[in-house]
Formats: structure tokens, C-alpha cells, sequence
């Protein structure tokens, strides 16, 4: 699938409706929710889901978090972060920005293809607001140490539903068991697989995975 028509099915899938909670429920960890409680006060944060085309075939880029006193400390995750009031006009400003800080990419506004379906995160109660950006060749990346342990590319082809396994995940304070994907040894799974698998499901025609 080269760009072309990685857009066409973008947009053939956007005319059908995101597929939202119908693919997040797949990859939702046993006894989470995905409608916030308390939504006035719920952070809000964006990420970017960097889509390369460097092999020919979509890859998508993901972050290993820096270890830290945190619920999502070590944890696989698509660049980005909380916005802020003071450096950000809009959402798109915090994943293109928080991006940059992460991983050294300056994207820009007109890479993103879409937005998909909003995510809750109730361990961290944040609502998290993801976009997709194309970047037709990705170049080298320069993670920032302090905050990204290691960054790494997936082809997209790797996210199927036969794939999917389900092991146990430890938390901040807690133990959870969850669906994932493990790729290059590590293990792609909560609100990350969730966000994977609404992007599998809006370029599939029978919108799931």
C-alpha cells in the first residue's frame, strides 16, 4: 500500500464513520471503562501516529517511555502529550509539539490526515485526542533520553486480529489483563492497541480488525 492509496482508504473509511468503540473494545483491558466519570475534569492530551512509507508499506513509529514514579512509566505509546494552555492554540499544536520534544520530528499540520475517536484513560484521567500524520520518508529520529527509552517502527501489516494475545500487565498499583500485540519484544497494548486498531479498522471495509 504506498500513500495514495493509504489516503484513499482514509477517506473512504472517514465517509463510513469512525469506527471508535466498535475496535477499541477489542483491545480494552479487562475492567476498564471508556466513558469518563468526572469528564469536566479530565485532562486532556494528543499524540501523533506518524505513519512512514520508508519500506514502501505504512510503518507506524512508537515511543518506550522513560522509567518514572508514573502511571505510564515504561509503557509503549505513540508521541505526544498534555496540552498546554500557554504554548497551544489547539490539540493538533500539542501532538505536533510534544512530537518534536519526544522524538525530534517537526511535523506539520498539513501531514495530518485525520483524527480519530477520542480515548479515556481512567488510571490517569485524561481523554486523549489522537491524529494521523503522513510522513512519506521518516528520517533518522532523536529521541529525547529523558523522556523516551526507545523509539521504533511497526509495519502496520503486523496489527492483525490473529496476532492478538492476552497476558498480564502491571500498573502503577495494579495488576490488569489485557489484549496486545508483541512486537520486537515488547508489547503493545491499553490505549496505544486501542488507537492501532480503530486506524486497522477505518482502512478495512467491514470496519474491525
Amino acid at each position: 500500500m504506498n500513500v495514495s492509496e493509504f489516503v484513499e482508504k482514509i477517506n473512504q473509511g472517514l465517509k463510513a464513520g469512525l469506527p471508535g468503540e466498535k475496535t477499541h473494545r477489542i483491545m480494552l483491558p479487562n475492567q476498564r471503562s471508556l466513558t469518563p466519570t468526572k469528564d469536566d475534569d479530565a485532562k486532556k492530551s494528543a499524540v501523533l501516529i506518524l505513519v512512514d512509507f520508508n519500506s514502501q508499506d505504512p510503518n507506524l513509529t512508537f515511543i518506550e517511555r522513560a522509567r518514572y514514579d508514573g502511571v505510564h512509566s515504561g509503557q509503549i505509546a505513540f508521541p505526544g502529550g498534555k496540552f498546554e494552555k500557554s504554548k497551544d492554540r489547539t490539540l493538533i499544536d500539542t501532538a505536533i509539539r510534544e512530537t518534536f520534544e519526544e522524538v525530534g520530528y517537526k511535523a506539520v499540520e498539513g501531514q495530518i490526515v485525520c483524527e480519530l475517536s477520542k480515548l479515556y484513560i481512567e488510571v490517569s484521567n485524561t481523554v486523549i485526542y489522537p491524529y494521523v500524520a503522513i510522513v512519506p520518508q521518516l528520517p533518522v529520529l532523536k529521541p529525547n533520553s529523558i523522556e523516551v527509552e526507545d523509539v521504533f517502527s511497526v509495519p502496520l501489516k503486523k496489527f492483525t486480529s490473529k496476532n492478538i494475545n492476552k497476558g498480564l500487565f502491571k500498573g502503577h498499583d495494579y495488576m490488569v489483563e489485557a489484549p496486545y500485540w508483541n512486537v520486537k519484544g515488547k508489547r503493545i497494548w491499553g490505549a496505544t492497541a486501542m488507537m492501532v486498531a480503530e486506524l486497522v479498522g477505518l482502512l478495512n471495509e467491514n470496519n474491525t480488525i
